[in-house]
């Protein structure tokens, strides 16, 4: 008689693993536990009983989100005060700053005017000076041949205004273009161009050259003072026109065969910048403003 034996009741796969099992969930239901009673205690919500007895919740302000939020509202207040402020100081500042610009305007203006005025003053006591002078030397030989000399003084030291065939050369700003990388300051016409254009004109032949309407001569200064351009004090807006006068069969090909027109051209040819040569039949060039001489003198030892 065979004895029927049982089977042993059958192990769990990660029996032998419990120990290591019970370890992890425990810690991990710890780790959770831990961070909800976190929470819950920054979420505490504390009741207040008032005097009528109606119970009243109040979130707790020692968080630090709601320090973050409370903070975050009163720079916010404060960013929008001070805004306001420069905003209302601003707007009351720019009617005393355009009325200042307005007198400032309206004194240069004025200034403008009285100088225009004295040059046409000086300009006719300096005509009638010629024509007394003139009246008095053409009486005799000798000062007839006084006054010959110095008319032809005058025409080479510019005293006198001139006229005659010659070429009237055009400098002028190029357009800047946004989509290249062209400097403002290279797409404008700079002292140093006018200077490469006079001296080009001078060396090609011309007797008298006048930059809008300011006679050069030897004392004449061609600077720049921020993006403005001056002929002896004498601001110059664009285009700037340069009339010359000299030998019509040559002074233009030699000027376009000078180192100043070939500056130019590389100007044209680089930034754009405008420039354009025409002859004339006739060219009207101012005398200068003041001829007065302080260091230079004749052989003799005076001033001439």
């Amino acid at each position: 008689m065979h004895e029927r034996l049982s089977a042993a009741p059958s192990s769990r796969p990660d029996e032998s693993m419990s120990l290591l099992t019970d370890l992890f969930r425990t810690a991990a239901e710890d780790e959770y536990r831990d961070a909800a009673d976190r929470r819950a205690a920054a979420a505490t919500v504390q009741t207040t009983v008032p005097a009528n007895g109606r119970a009243i919740a109040t979130r707790s302000w020692r968080t630090p989100r709601v320090r973050a939020a409370v903070l975050l509202t009163v720079g916010i207040a404060v960013l929008g005060l001070l805004l306001a402020t420069t905003a209302i100081q601003a707007r009351r500042g720019q009617p005393a700053a355009a009325a200042e610009r307005a007198s400032l305007v309206e004194r240069i203006e004025t200034m403008r005017a009285q100088a225009a005025d004295l040059q046409t003053e000086l300009a006719g006591a300096a005509a009638a000076l010629a024509e007394a002078q003139d009246d008095a030397l053409v009486s005799t030989a000798e000062g007839e041949a006084i006054s010959t000399e110095l008319d032809r003084l005058a025409l080479l030291s510019g005293a006198s205004a001139v006229t005659g065939p010659g070429l009237v050369v055009t400098l002028d700003d190029a357009a800047l273009d946004p989509d290249t990388d062209a400097l403002v300051d290279d797409t404008r016409v700079q002292d140093i161009d006018l200077r490469q254009l006079l001296n080009g004109l001078w060396s090609a032949g011309a007797e008298a050259v006048s930059v809008a309407g300011t006679r050069v001569t030897a004392r004449t200064s061609i600077r720049a003072a921020g993006d403005a351009l001056f002929a002896d004090l004498v601001p110059l807006q664009p285009p700037y026109e340069v009339r010359a006068i000299g030998d019509p069969e040559t002074l233009g090909p030699r000027f376009l065969d000078s180192a100043g027109a070939s500056w130019l051209e590389i100007l044209v040819a680089t930034y754009g910048i405008g420039f354009e040569v025409s002859s004339e039949a006739t060219v009207d060039i101012p005398a200068v403003t003041a001829v007065d001489l302080t260091w230079a003198s004749g052989d003799s030892g005076t001033d001439q």
